[in-house]
């Protein structure tokens, strides 16, 4: 016996951030390239990439902005080229 709802479903939204965290301490300068880990499990172009997965970003700095644009990831041993570009957000002026 399933159980049952008196509710209608919710259609799931896919995620379109990624959990990560810096791999080791550095200075960042533009054009440098970062090592970051993902801090949970991820799918990323079709494949599903556990935890710790190491990704690596080229930093771009604008004014008081910091971007980072991830160009590939390390998994199975492997080095996959990936172009994830960051998502660009407008502050708003007081």
């Amino acid at each position: 016996m399933g159980f049952c709802s008196v509710g209608k479903a919710s259609p799931s939204i896919a995620r379109n951030t990624l959990s990560v965290v810096v791999d080791r301490t550095t200075t960042i300068r533009q054009g440098r390239l970062l090592r970051l880990r993902l801090a949970e499990s991820a799918r990323i172009e079709g494949m599903t990439l556990p935890p710790n997965t190491v990704l690596i970003a080229q930093s771009t700095i604008d004014g008081n902005r910091m971007k980072l644009h991830v160009t590939s990831v390390e998994h199975a041993g492997r080095i996959l080229a990936v172009k994830l570009l960051p998502s660009i957000s407008t502050g708003k002026k007081a």
